[in-house]
């Protein structure tokens, strides 16, 4: 009889630990029979085997999730859930992933894809699992970003360097800036900023105010646009990446908002929006960013 993973009395603290870790699956026969439906109708016996993970019900969260069958293949990702009522299936091409997020706090993790799927409708669909079995969501996270270049790997440190002044400032994006660029990747700048805070009641002269988006690290490289936050206004308990391919951005633009910040406002396929927020203090250096990301742009051809 199978323990179920929010029956706290029947599993000890261990068990229901281990219930959480994602299983990697290697051949037809590990497949759980209640995917082979599914599985079978996209995947042939005699074709390559995808690359598989088992993601369970995941009860870490504000609500459980269901159990994900996550299959990596060469073309596309495809993400199998077992809902009470049917088993569903969401499919992404990795050339139509607009951008993927993926965050971690404390053994709580998650990989969000964003793009169109295979019916042609723009969605996102998000796999959760415990932090423990990140390494084995590292193949199927670098399937989806573009390809690492190996033959410039001699040149990776070189570019790791570009956040050193970040050593006095916040150690922790420092250490997160590096470990998000892979061999080919080149850093062409990198911004910094401090947690945002909004007016709320000014008394007697005396303003106060309150948390209103973390502290992040905007990079712009020759191939994407990463950006990191904090994933809480606890900083040390997690962060969160995006990373967004220069050549998904359709559009980008700078918006004036109110308590004295911009918005730098990407548009990706599928009407789908990436906006991220800055201290109007920083203008001239996100203006300068916008440049840049504008002139990557692809020229609009005439019909």
């Amino acid at each position: 009889m199978q323990k179920n993973i929010f029956d706290s009395k029947t599993l000890s603290a261990s068990e229901q630990t281990r219930l959480t870790w994602a299983n990697f699956i290697h051949d037809y026969e590990h497949i759980p029979s209640i995917y082979n439906i599914a599985f079978s109708s996209h995947f042939k016996p005699t074709g390559e085997f995808p690359y598989i993970l088992l993601a369970p019900a995941f009860a870490g969260f504000l609500r459980p999730t269901y159990e994900k069958l996550v299959c990596c293949s060469k073309h596309a990702v495809t993400i199998f859930e077992k809902r009470p009522e049917q088993i569903r299936y969401t499919s992404f091409a990795y050339d139509s992933i607009s951008y993927v997020e993926t965050g971690t706090v404390l053994l709580n993790s998650w990989l969000t894809i964003f793009g169109i799927d295979h019916q042609g409708q723009s969605g996102a669909t998000t796999i959760k699992f415990n932090t423990v079995g990140d390494e084995l969501f590292r193949p199927i996270f670098s399937n989806i970003r573009a390809s690492a270049d190996y033959s410039l790997g001699s040149q990776l440190n070189v570019e790791k360097n570009s956040f050193d002044f970040l050593s006095v400032l916040n150690f922790k994006f420092m250490n997160y800036g590096r470990r998000s660029l892979r061999p080919g990747d080149k850093v062409l700048r990198v911004i910094l900023q401090p947690e945002l805070r909004k007016e709320i009641l000014t008394v007697f002269g005396r303003s106060f105010s309150q948390f209103s988006f973390p502290a992040h690290l905007l990079i712009l490289t020759n191939n994407e646009i990463i950006s990191i936050r904090d994933a809480s206004k606890i900083a040390e308990y997690g962060g969160i990446w995006n990373y967004i391919p220069r050549r998904k951005i359709n559009s980008v633009s700078l918006k004036e908002e109110e308590n004295h910040r911009i918005m730098l406002c990407l548009g990706l396929p599928g009407n789908t929006k990436v906006d991220i927020p800055f201290d109007i203090s920083q203008m001239t250096v996100v203006e300068t960013l916008r440049d840049e990301i504008w002139a990557g742009l692809p020229v609009p051809t005439l019909e």
